[in-house]
C-alpha cells in the first residue's frame, strides 16, 4: 500500500490517505490475529511482517517531515531509523545465536499504535495549535526509545541464555 499512500499524499487527497493508512493498519492487525488464531504463525511471517510495518511507518514519517518541516518530526524520524537499524542488527544476531525469530512484544505494538495515531492526527487536524503535534511527537519519541530499550534488554537476555547453555 506504500505507493498508494505516497501517491495520495502528493495529490493532496487526505481522505484517501487516511483511508489507506487505516486499511493498512487494520489489515496488519487482522493478519496477525488470523495467523495466531488459526495457528498459522511462521518464522518467515514473524520476520517479514515487522519489515512491512517499519517500511510503512518510515514512509509515513518521511511524508510528515515533508509536510511539517519541523525539527521535532525530523528528530522522531532520525530516532526511528536508528532504532530500527539497531533492532535489525540485534535481530540478526539473535537469529544467528538462537536459530529463532521472535514476535513483537506489547511495547512494540503499542509504539506502532502511538505512531499511527500521531500521523493520523497530523493529517486530520491540520490547523491544530503547534504545541499539540509537538507533544504527540514527543510522546512518540518516548515510546520509540522505551521500545528500543525493552527489545535490547530482551535480545541480550536471549543471547546470554544461549551462551550459558553452550558452556
Amino acid at each position: 500500500m506504500i505507493p498508494f499512500i505516497i501517491w495520495s499524499y502528493f495529490l493532496g487527497r487526505n481522505i484517501m490517505l487516511i483511508v489507506l493508512i487505516v486499511v493498512s493498519a487494520t489489515s496488519d492487525i487482522i493478519d496477525g490475529f488470523i495467523a495466531r488464531r488459526f495457528n498459522m504463525v511462521t518464522s518467515v511471517g514473524k520476520a517479514l511482517d515487522p519489515i512491512a510495518d517499519k517500511l510503512t511507518l518510515l514512509t509515513l514519517l518521511c511524508l510528515m517531515c515533508h509536510y511539517l518541516k519541523s525539527t521535532p518530526i525530523m528528530v522522531l524520524l532520525s530516532i526511528f531509523v536508528v532504532k530500527e537499524f539497531i533492532m535489525g542488527v540485534e535481530g540478526l544476531i539473535v537469529i544467528k545465536k538462537t536459530g529463532t525469530t521472535y514476535s513483537a512484544n506489547i511495547i512494540g505494538k503499542l509504539t506502532t499504535v502511538v505512531l499511527y495515531l500521531t500521523v493520523l492526527m497530523l493529517i486530520i487536524w491540520q490547523r491544530i495549535p503547534k504545541l499539540a503535534p509537538n507533544i504527540a511527537i514527543g510522546v512518540c519519541i518516548v515510546f520509540v526509545c522505551i521500545s528500543l530499550g525493552v527489545y535490547t534488554y530482551q535480545n541480550i537476555r536471549r543471547i546470554k541464555s544461549v551462551s550459558k547453555n553452550e558452556n
